[in-house]
């Protein structure tokens, strides 16, 4: 089966507008492993063991919370503890692609694929802000570059 884009989503409360994500690499090693398969590695289940935050929901900007924010929500801000708890108490949101039923060409399919995830990718990293400072990541890349932004976000 073709892979989708899934996360797990975890809200500490219904009321509130906070969500804390992880993202999946395989949504079905999930299932197995929420069904009582502890034996599979929460590294073949997870993307990266990353916990993303947004505190407007679903529409937020999706950054990394801070150690306070994970001890007050989590208990903890160990990252492995953390992401085995939003894995256990989260929802899974997104979705498998369908299964392909034929392919004259596997190898394009997964190319093409692999473009359309760096394509996500890079939209993510050229929308997501820098939580202390406000800049986008672009704009921080060209602050270290010593390059004014209006020069270097042009080219």
């Amino acid at each position: 089966m073709a892979k989708g884009t899934n996360k797990v989503v975890y809200k500490p409360d219904s009321q509130s507008t906070d969500e804390f994500m992880v993202i999946i690499e395989d949504a079905a090693a999930l299932k197995k492993w929420k069904a009582g398969e502890t034996s599979i590695p929460l590294t073949e289940i997870v993307d990266s063991f990353d916990v993303l935050h947004s505190g407007q929901g679903s529409q937020g900007i999706l950054g990394r919370p801070s150690n306070q924010e994970l001890d007050s929500v989590f208990g903890t801000h160990n990252q492995d503890e953390v992401v085995e708890m939003i894995l256990k108490k989260g929802a899974l949101q997104g979705g498998d692609a369908p299964e392909k039923t034929a392919s004259k060409n596997d190898s394009h399919c997964a190319e093409a694929e692999d473009s359309r995830s760096q394509k996500a990718l890079t939209a993510v990293v050229a929308t997501a802000v820098d939580e202390r400072t406000l800049l986008s990541h672009d704009q921080i890349h060209c602050i270290k570059l010593a390059v004014p932004p209006a020069i270097c976000l042009d080219s």
